[in-house]
């Protein structure tokens, strides 16, 4: 990265101080004690006069370090600086005022500049400054300080300069002090001999500069070192006996005072590794500072300190913003872009567009609270924007569809968008945020095939923080504390629809904001990642993975949408019949009232609610109503009533209102009957109404006419005087007639509503009589959250699967009703969100979906679906639905790889248990699965019930096997036996798989039907059986709670935080849980990426003509020609038979094939071969 080089490291707190009492300010404060003090502002412009920095380097080379504190050596020394804090205590309150203001002057400035500031804290600035010169892999780091202490950092890098009061030390130094020169790699044990006055520490008592240079002169640089080494390594005993043998008296000294001189030493040494960590039960790590540069914030500063001057010299670093259109003044700008762009050290960019067909049935498709769907297939580029320069000063807006300005046509054409974007990506680095959207509309919109690689900062913030929302204007307010208006904002300001009914200088703050906001973004999360030591991953793995997603999105999806209609249809008859099973359940065990179920749901509600009221002032009345209220919400939930719907009657008096109700539900052109007089009715409003009601008549019609044959009847005879008279009565029953349908609708009964969590919670627990097994998750910020609560109790799939495993057996009347409602419930969630919106998002313009897929979309960096999301189409939740998905061309067929056991092979490798690393290495290789299933055979096969319905009554009393006697029975002749281990090992897959990602027993005997003490016994069975995986998992735990992250085996994070030490078990536990799992999926989504960018650098969708459907997780999903299945597979394979770094197992992809669709496949397996593959796509007709 040529231009991210050069980086200027600022001891800041010590320049700034130095700075301040240089000379004396002719201007100054008189203090409280009569003295007079140099001002903030001389201070600030001694700081910029003494340094010069800000003028000739730009400010996002600049990297200002604060002091956070000292504590780890005041651990080592409790009087490391204690009397400049004392000092400090003492200090005059208008000088202390000075002071302050000065440091937030400076930091007010650096930010106003686009400078970063970091903090560590509790860690001095000194170990955060070693640190970035430890991390930043950059050729020439200069480090400003006042302090000597740094310059060590000269001798351990050679790209590392250290400018000591803006002088270049180079090779050694000597302070004032100093009666000789001390070479720059002695500076730590000079002091940790010496001592250091101004941070107050001795050295070795009886020990001066003069004994260091007796010392120097008789050993010389070498013999120092090898002494230096002595201390480092604490071997006291050679120490002495060195001291002993030579008879000096200065080593004498330092013998005799090891462990003192220790002390000194280590409080010399910097320690770049304290700037992460955990301490306290809280973790430590850099605080990152960095705005948006901002002239009017430096104006601000500058004018408040009077020094308006510098202003000017430095308000260049401020961006401005620039419409490059076919004006004079717009060329001018396009030119200085033409010139320019390729100064600084990239450029970001940023499309506006506008969608010309807003094909409605998108709208319709997309998930409820999803916001507005954008279909990138259909936008128009309307213009672009970019910034570049070396302090991304220069925002330029090229705009090419929008609206003109006065009938003046200044608008570029769509072939002059893509020249800059070109000459943009040829000049330099080329950064988006979410690449994959200008990506496409570049090659869409544009016809431009990027030349490049586009760097993206969406990608880069779930690396710096995966906890974070990724969107750009979340991250410009988080990051950058940058407000950035919003689209909704902008079309409402101008009461318009769409960006073309803009004017390009109408969208120029908005447009620019986003390609300014990505460029300061991006420096900030490279110096962030550079730190943390993954950007060299991000590089190479991360950026090219949207090649294929382009190709992928454009490419589309085929849908067999009649397949879809009909599993619809199905669908809707399955959840039929399973209400009807339920509800004729529960009419006939639930029709009366069960106080003993209604107290399971009541007192575990209860409480909470106790809880939630404890310290409120809420009055005991008060309290007991709420009791009241939840227990006649449990005991009648406890009887099943069928659900019904009765109308109320309908009874109106033929006044005004209603009558004009009754004339618009009719149609009346006139409909609003302002009085009942006969003056009105008859002379106003008859007239027309009459010879409206005539032409309906005509055409067959009559309730006009007898609305108003009604009236009329009333008029004359005067009822509204008569309220009781038959004309009145005849009147009321005809309104009631005609606005029957607005008629209330009273119910009466169980619903039985899928999407109400209290009416199902009812329903498992009070009317079905369910001990709470599974609990809900509890969302952050809620009042279970807030009062460190269990979840409530749960309605969902788990809660079904955990009641019919331990609760409701075969026997229990429950047990169908259970499947009824699993039944229900899930072809409700199917239709909801696959069968109904799925035909929805087929495009006008192909005939085909376009799913969009996110990279690092979830907290493990794996990819995400939306609109419509594809990675939710599982084998094992949707594998039905996958037969609708079809080869995108005739001669294409669907081509499914996926990672053979790809968790337990990483989980293999990182806890290294020798028996799971005897299964998968060696000439000897075993199914691990069997292996599981012959260590938990005899908890299956001691149970007398289970031996019977398996028909194996022959192996009673010899339930222990080893591996090779589990696969004889397995393979074996044996009928019922051979069935009985399919279903334990099937169970020991189930086993795997849980412990994998650290789930507990109740879990495993959700997913595997048995009971809870079962699943308890099953997993302690192959604990023993691979006794490495607790002890990795407990080591993975500790390496969290010492570091606050743990890593993947590509060295990627997954980021913590202090909850993992919070007091609540609930939330530290599931952060333990993440912290172990996310090795596991994040190194599966870290083999991901490299797959997908060896497939781009390999050409593997180029050279076939294949394009990728959908990675969903461990499985690549493509359809690909036919005539080029073989070599795409050949290839694929090699890509996907990857070994991560340090480990033992290799991954080994596994293959299946279809001509028909993706639920259709024939299974290939490991090793591939042409034969293989050709006969897995052989026509039946042909085969036969």
């Amino acid at each position: 990265m040529a231009d991210f080089e050069g980086y200027v490291l600022l001891d800041i707190k010590g320049l700034v101080r130095h700075a301040y009492h240089i000379g004396t300010d002719p201007e100054g404060v008189i203090g409280e004690d009569e003295k007079q003090y140099n001002s903030a502002g001389w201070g600030l412009s001694k700081l910029l006069e003494t340094y010069r920095l800000f003028e000739d380097i730009p400010p996002r080379k600049i990297i200002a370090v604060w002091d956070g504190g000292n504590d780890y050596r005041r651990l080592i020394w409790p009087e490391y600086k204690a009397k400049r804090a004392a000092r400090a205590k003492d200090i005059d309150p208008i000088n202390k005022e000075q002071i302050d203001r000065l440091d937030a002057n400076v930091m007010g400035m650096l930010r106003a500049l686009g400078a970063t500031q970091v903090v560590v804290p509790g860690v001095e600035a000194d170990d955060v400054i070693a640190m970035l010169c430890q991390q930043m892999k950059t050729n020439t780091l200069i480090v400003h300080t006042v302090d000597a202490d740094l310059l060590a950092l000269a001798a351990q890098h050679d790209r590392v300069k250290v400018m000591l009061k803006n002088e270049l030390i180079e090779d050694q130094y000597k302070g004032s002090q100093m009666k000789a020169p001390v070479p720059l790699e002695l500076i730590r044990l000079y002091k940790s001999v010496v001592g250091d006055s101004s941070d107050e520490y001795p050295g070795v008592v009886g020990m001066g500069d003069k004994a260091w240079n007796d010392m120097h002169t008789a050993y010389g640089t070498d013999g120092m070192l090898q002494l230096e080494s002595i201390i480092q390594r604490r071997d006291y005993a050679y120490m002495k006996a060195m001291a002993e043998q030579a008879g000096d008296k200065h080593l004498v000294k330092l013998s005799e005072q090891f462990e003192h001189w220790l002390k000194q030493y280590q409080l010399a040494t910097l320690y770049p590794d304290i700037c992460e960590g955990v301490v306290g039960g809280k973790v430590i790590k850099p605080k990152w500072d960095r705005a948006v540069p901002s002239q009017a914030n430096l104006l601000t500063i500058f004018s408040g300190a009077g020094l308006a001057g510098w202003y000017e010299r430095l308000v260049k670093w401020c961006p401005t913003f620039n419409l490059a259109d076919q004006s004079e003044q717009g060329g001018a700008h396009l030119t200085h872009f033409r010139d320019h762009v390729k100064d600084g050290p990239l450029a970001a960019f940023d499309y506006e567009s506008y969608d010309d067909l807003r094909h409605p049935d998108f709208q319709l498709a997309k998930a409820k609270g999803t916001g507005e769907y954008v279909d990138v297939i259909s936008q128009k580029v309307t213009g672009v924007s970019f910034c570049y320069g070396d302090n991304y000063q220069n925002v330029i807006y090229l705009p090419c569809r929008h609206k003109e300005a006065e009938g003046v046509s200044i608008n570029y054409e769509p072939k002059h968008v893509a020249w800059a974007v070109h000459h943009a990506a040829t000049s330099g680095p080329l950064v988006a945020h979410s690449a994959i959207f200008e990506q496409t509309l570049t090659e869409q919109d544009l016809n431009l095939k990027l030349p490049i690689t586009l760097w993206d900062t969406l990608p880069l913030a779930s690396h710096v923080d995966e906890n974070e929302q990724l969107g750009l204007k979340h991250l410009s307010m988080h990051y950058l504390s940058y407000y950035q208006g919003t689209y909704k904002e902008l079309m409402e300001k101008h009461e318009v629809e769409d960006m073309s009914q803009l004017t390009g200088a109408d969208t120029l703050i908005y447009g620019g904001d986003d390609s300014l906001v990505t460029a300061h973004l991006f420096d900030l999360f490279w110096l962030i990642t550079t730190v943390e030591g993954t950007w060299d991953f991000i590089r190479e793995r991360e950026f090219e993975f949207v090649h294929e997603q382009v190709h992928a999105f454009r490419t589309g999806v085929k849908l067999d949408v009649d397949a879809i209609k009909a599993l619809d249809k199905q669908a809707t008859i399955d959840y039929e019949t399973s209400m009807e099973t339920l509800k004729k359940g529960l009419e006939e065990h639930c029709s009366t009232i069960n106080t003993d179920n209604a107290q399971i749901l009541y007192f575990d509600l209860l409480a909470f609610e106790e809880e939630k009221v404890k310290d409120t002032e809420r009055t005991q009345p008060e309290i007991d109503a709420l009791k009241q209220k939840l227990w006649d919400r449990c005991y009648n939930g406890s009887r099943y009533i069928p659900y019904q719907e009765i109308r109320q009657e309908v009874s109106v008096n033929p006044t005004p209102k209603p009558l004009s109700q009754c004339a618009a539900k009719l149609g009346f052109v006139n409909h609003t009957i302002k009085k009942t007089t006969k003056a009105f009715l008859c002379e106003e409003w008859m007239p027309a109404a009459m010879m409206e009601a005539e032409a309906a008549q005509a055409e067959g019609d009559n309730e006009k006419m007898r609305f108003i044959k009604a009236i009329r009847n009333a008029v004359n005879a005067r009822a509204w005087k008569n309220k009781e008279s038959e004309e009145y009565l005849h009147l009321a029953a005809v309104c009631s007639e005609i606005l029957e349908d607005t008629a209330k609708i009273q119910t009466v009964g169980d619903e039985l509503n899928f999407d109400s969590p209290n009416q199902m919670q009812e329903l498992l627990y009070c009317k079905l009589g369910l001990p709470i097994r599974v609990r809900s998750k509890v969302n952050s910020g809620s009042a279970r959250h807030q009062l460190k609560w269990v979840g409530a109790p749960s309605t969902d799939a788990k809660a079904v699967d955990m009641a019919l495993a331990s609760d409701a057996p075969k026997s229990d009347w429950r047990h169908e009703l259970l499947l009824a409602y699993r039944t229900a419930k899930t072809s409700l969630t199917a239709q909801k969100l696959f069968y109904r919106p799925l035909p929805l998002w087929v495009h006008p313009l192909d005939g085909v979906t376009h799913p969009q897929i996110k990279n690092c979309g979830t907290v493990t960096r794996r990819p995400s679906g939306t609109a419509y999301n594809l990675l939710q189409i599982t084998k094992k939740d949707a594998g039905q639905l996958r037969s609708a998905f079809k080869p995108r061309y005739n001669d294409h067929v669907i081509i499914s790889a996926d990672f053979n056991g790809q968790e337990l092979r990483i989980l293999t490798s990182e806890c290294k248990d020798p028996t799971l690393l005897d299964a998968y290495i060696g000439d000897n290789q075993k199914d691990v699965h069997s292996v599981t299933a012959s260590a938990i055979a005899s908890s299956f096969l001691k149970n007398k019930p289970w031996v019977a319905e398996h028909d194996i009554d022959v192996l009673e009393g010899n339930t222990d096997m080893d591996y090779d006697t589990f696969l004889s029975y397995l393979k074996g002749d044996h009928a019922g036996l051979a069935k009985a281990m399919g279903d334990i090992r099937k169970a020991a897959k189930g086993v795997n798989f849980l412990i994998v990602y650290m789930g507990g027993h109740d879990a495993l005997a959700r997913n595997i039907m048995v009971a809870s003490e079962v699943a308890k016994e099953l997993m302690s069975q192959t604990f023993d059986r691979y006794p490495r995986i607790k002890e990795w998992q407990q080591e993975t735990i500790e390496f969290a709670r010492t570091h606050g992250y743990t890593q993947t085996a590509y060295g990627n994070r997954r980021h913590l935080g202090s909850g993992l030490f919070s007091d609540n078990h609930e939330i530290s536990s599931r952060l333990e849980r993440q912290g172990v799992n996310s090795v596991i999926q994040g190194t599966a989504a870290d083999i991901l990426k490299y797959c997908m960018s060896e497939a781009y650098r390999r050409k593997l969708f180029s050279s076939t003509g294949a394009a990728m459907i959908a990675p969903i997780y461990d499985e690549f999903v493509a359809t690909v020609p036919r005539a080029a299945a073989v070599d795409y597979c050949l290839a694929l394979t090699d890509i996907m038979q990857v070994t991560p770094p340090n480990h033992a197992v290799p991954m080994v992809a596994e293959f299946s094939v279809s001509s028909s669709s993706w639920g259709e496949v024939i299974e290939i397996g490991a090793n591939v071969t042409e034969d293989k593959i050709l006969n897995a796509l052989m026509d039946p007709k042909e085969a036969a």
